[in-house]
């Protein structure tokens, strides 16, 4: 019961990923610069790993380094919602008035993406102690 399940959640977090990584790919419509190259990367970044995570997730093979991707590509919906949210707002304020204001934005936003592995790592040193 519980490979069938784990499959299906892995690929719901690969198919979140491209879902982001589509919204991504409407900001460059109102960007430039290096904002432009900046969400293109961050964009090309969520394809692959959604990919990545679809085909590990539908796959029966022994597939190259499986376990790693599994633990650390998947991000939760929250988190992509939050990071989309505070991206787009950060591009806006880059592109539109403060670029100090964006880039903080942007950074609090990236934060928001690595929280759960930041959380994964703190959690495994303290188990370690």
């Amino acid at each position: 019961m519980t490979l069938t399940s784990e499959p299906a959640s892995k690929s719901l977090d690969g198919v979140a990923q491209l879902a982001t990584a589509v919204v991504l790919i409407t900001f460059i419509s109102f960007t430039s610069g290096w904002r432009l190259w900046f969400t293109l990367e961050l964009a090309a970044y969520f394809l692959a790993s959604g990919v990545v995570m679809i085909v590990y997730a539908n796959s029966s093979r022994r597939l190259p380094l499986k376990a790693l991707a599994e633990t650390w590509l998947p991000i939760l919906p929250l988190q992509l919602v939050a990071f989309v949210v505070l991206f787009g707002v950060g591009v806006a304020f880059a592109e539109e008035s403060s670029t100090i204001v964006g880039v903080v934005l942007i950074a609090i936003g990236y934060a928001a993406l690595a929280a759960r592995s930041v959380m994964r790592l703190a959690r495994a040193s303290d188990s370690t102690k």
